[in-house]
């Protein structure tokens, strides 16, 4: 089965390992963790695995020095995840989770630094401009949770630099992946004029179903090559 692991997975559970061996930084990088593990689900279009990592956010006991203001609007979304029974649900509830975290790490004063994905090859082949899309992806997830403007942006930028469209082939399958690629391009150019945490987070949770359905249209067909 063809997965786009994102390498901010990776990079999230290192963020567990490496964060500060408090309570209350192990309950940060956990979410952080469970969040990211939700969001590479959602484009996997794994449902299941979506709904375990929201469970968590949902479920986990509250921790001193997370506002009740704050936590409620990320368990809320959380929950949208864990009660969706469509991917596109999930997604939006995914983007919902992205946005509550960056906004209580705004009315807090905290910046957590998450920057931690490489840089990535340029490539012509849909393969190669696949992997550049995740970059991307992962970059504006990164941009939504600090929050960050800059990674939000740079993120959106690499989606418009690997354009998918034209690489899909002739056929049926083709013209929906350019399709695809091009509603992906289209979220890329909205998302250069979104502001505000809400609409970034509604905006990146269209993305997340876009990416999600393109993946399994290629996986149906096997033609990322």
């Amino acid at each position: 089965m063809l997965s786009f692991k994102s390498t901010l997975v990776v990079a999230a559970v290192s963020f567990v390992s490496a964060v500060s061996a408090s309570s209350f930084g192990e309950h940060m990088s956990e979410h952080f963790a469970r969040g990211t593990m939700a969001q590479t689900a959602v484009t996997n279009g794994d449902l299941a695995m979506a709904r375990v990592n929201a469970g968590w956010l949902v479920e986990h006991p509250p921790v001193k020095g997370i506002p009740d203001d704050a936590d409620k609007p990320m368990r809320a979304a959380a929950r949208a995840v864990l009660e969706a029974t469509e991917i596109s649900a999930a997604a939006a509830g995914v983007g919902q989770i992205g946005a509550a975290c960056g906004t209580c790490h705004l009315s807090q004063g905290v910046n957590p630094g998450i920057d931690s994905v490489v840089d990535m090859e340029y490539g012509v082949s849909l393969a190669a401009r696949m992997a550049r899309h995740q970059w991307g992806v992962d970059r504006m997830w990164e941009g939504l949770v600090n929050p960050s403007n800059s990674l939000w942006l740079e993120g959106a930028e690499a989606l418009l630099e690997s354009p998918l469209t034209g690489s899909g082939g002739a056929d049926e399958t083709g013209h929906l992946i350019d399709a695809l690629g091009s509603e992906v391009f289209e979220l890329a150019i909205q998302a250069r004029k979104t502001t505000g945490q809400v609409d970034r987070g509604s905006l990146y949770g269209q993305l997340l179903t876009t990416c999600a359905v393109c993946h399994g249209v290629i996986r149906d067909s096997g033609s990322q090559e």
